[in-house]
């Protein structure tokens, strides 16, 4: 667990195969934390957390059900008192289920890159034995990002999916593709906390129309595109996500039930 700044607690979850590290930019190269404490923490076997003890290597596997699971014991463990929930691409499908499954104990959360559902991110060679994965996993993300985000942000980008476990980006990929708005609609209702969801028109896999198609499907929402982002917009230019998640913290807060 990473914890930076003051004031209400925004709970911050990395993309699929990803760590904590993805939100350094945002600790440190913008004024969110003046406003907000930003605390973030790693799925087990990914980041600084090691593999789970007696679980063989590759036994790795998640689900929309475990992964809210894990972070309400996280939020908890920490003794956190209704936090934000914020996630980008799976984590922010994860967000909204979490929000959806367990609504007392979060005051609502930013959904970044996430859709109604998702199909396109599988390959064979996410798994493939004779691929380098430090070199394919980073490739196959690197082009979801606007090619005119800071350099020096993308690179992170790109290293820190070079340094995942083997096979770690594909059984986040599955658990991903099980996420279904449909299989939690019916939980958020206009009582629900309010879930702000922010989509960069540079991605590809999960586009602004899919996020707002999403949108209007969850009756306490709201839906804001960043035109200048891509599929990792707090990772590959933290500045100027920062202005977009404050306005979408404030419209949660204003939200509240």
């Amino acid at each position: 667990m990473e914890r930076c700044g003051t004031g209400r607690p925004i709970v911050a979850l990395a993309t699929a195969g990803s760590s904590s590290t993805q939100w350094h930019g945002l600790m440190t190269e913008s004024d969110i934390t003046d406003h907000f404490e930003l605390i973030t923490v790693d799925l087990p076997w990914h980041g600084s957390s090691s593999p789970t003890f007696g679980s063989a290597t590759g036994d790795w596997n998640l689900t929309p059900e475990s992964y809210s699971r894990f972070i309400v014991d996280a939020t908890r463990s920490i003794g956190l008192r209704a936090p934000i929930l914020l996630g980008a691409s799976m984590a922010g499908a994860a967000v909204i289920h979490a929000v959806a499954t367990y609504p007392e104990d979060f005051s609502g959360a930013v959904a970044a890159q996430a859709g109604p559902r998702v199909r396109n991110r599988a390959t064979p060679q996410l798994r493939a034995t004779d691929i380098d994965q430090s070199l394919f996993v980073p490739e196959w993300t690197y082009g979801l990002m606007n090619p005119e985000s800071p350099a020096e942000f993308r690179k992170r980008v790109w290293w820190g999916y070079s340094s995942g476990g083997h096979g770690l980006y594909a059984a986040d990929i599955n658990s991903y593709q099980q996420w279904d708005i449909d299989s939690v609609a019916d939980l958020l209702g206009h009582d629900s906390p309010h879930i702000a969801l922010l989509s960069g028109r540079y991605d590809t896999t999960v586009t602004p129309e899919a996020s707002q198609a999403l949108a209007k499907s969850i009756l306490n929402s709201s839906f804001c595109e960043m035109p200048e982002l891509g599929h990792f917009p707090h990772a590959e230019n933290p500045a100027r996500f920062a202005d977009y998640l404050e306005s979408a913290v404030e419209r949660v807060l204003a939200h509240r039930p």
